[in-house]
């Protein structure tokens, strides 16, 4: 599914390797002008894949506001209430920024550097 939006672009694909997982590339300037069309696509990425991983590819994110940052920390919560892991992949200096100054240092905590290390881990917790 590619999504392109006013000041931004959501594409999912499968994660190789690992069917059950999707990679969502987020790029672009997200604002409270676009942050409900990033929810929507993101949700309907959960909602119709139902992956048991979720990894947002976010290295070309430009921009984004507190408002994008909800929309992030809604699909986290989502993520777990659905049993679907939440993998913020490559966050740009301005989306480490924007996390530390709002307070959501936490939401970091799920951070990857690359799909291929999400990958790793899934793999490692099926095998135990």
């Amino acid at each position: 599914m590619t999504r392109v939006t006013p000041g931004f672009s959501l594409q999912s694909t499968p994660l190789p390797g690992t069917p059950d997982a999707v990679v969502a590339a987020i790029s672009g300037s997200i604002d409270y002008t676009n942050a409900h069309e990033l929810r929507r696509g993101l949700m309907a990425v959960l909602e119709s894949r139902r992956p048991r991983a979720l990894v947002l590819e976010m290295g070309g994110v430009e921009h984004l506001d507190t408002s994008a940052a909800a929309v992030l920390v809604e699909l986290l919560m989502e993520g777990r209430r659905r049993g679907s892991q939440v993998f913020l992949c490559q966050p740009s200096q301005s989306v480490r920024k924007l996390f530390h100054l709002s307070g959501l240092v936490d939401a970091l905590e799920c951070c990857c550097d690359s799909p291929a290390e999400v990958e790793k881990k899934l793999q490692a917790q099926a095998g135990a």
